[in-house]
């Protein structure tokens, strides 16, 4: 995560107002991870939710809004994901501005178990996970946006307008980074 983005997320500014915004006990959020975002756990009336905070810098609301409207269609047709919850404005995503950005917020239900050891080989465990991918999978094949929803970019269109930024004028690196988007595709 960038320094500049940690540097504003702070309890005042954006986590309590989220956390009242999803009618999540302040008392009850815990930090639970932070790579691009900050995920944090919590309570709304003793049922353990997630809250979910995106910078701007990150991802936009539309992007976030496509991604929700995703794990909607998956959760209706029986997948076992862990759907959004709305806020107490009946809203996906709630937006915090702090300084000249935006923190994005979306809560979710919290799964149920353990965080996975995949130091321990299981193949039972990559049975079920190679199984569950397979039902993603299967599912997003009839899978349209809904009306009001963005279609979210292509993946792999995605991934090779990042890689062009970085790839300067290497002839040889552009033609290896350009052959493994089209095996991958």
């Amino acid at each position: 995560m960038k320094r500049h983005v940690e540097d504003i997320f702070s309890s005042y500014t954006v986590l309590n107002p989220a956390a009242s915004l999803f009618g999540v006990d302040v008392s009850s959020l815990k930090k639970l991870a932070g790579f691009e975002n900050f995920i944090y756990g919590g309570l709304i009336d003793q049922k353990e939710v997630v809250l979910r905070f995106c910078h701007s810098s990150h991802r936009t609301q539309d992007e976030i809004l496509a991604e929700l409207d995703w794990v909607d269609f998956l959760m209706n047709r029986g997948a076992s994901v862990c759907g959004p919850i709305p806020s107490t404005n009946q809203l996906l995503v709630e937006e915090i501005i702090v300084a000249d950005s935006s923190f994005f917020v979306s809560a979710f239900e919290k799964a149920k178990g353990a965080p996975v050891k995949t130091s321990e080989v299981d193949l039972k465990l990559y049975y079920r996970w190679g199984k569950a991918t397979g039902e993603l999978h299967r599912l997003t094949q009839s899978y349209q946006p809904s009306s009001s929803i963005t279609p979210r970019q292509d993946y792999l269109e995605m991934s090779s307008n990042q890689f062009a930024n970085v790839l300067s004028d290497n002839i040889q690196l552009q033609q290896r980074v350009n052959s493994v988007i089209e095996h991958v595709a």
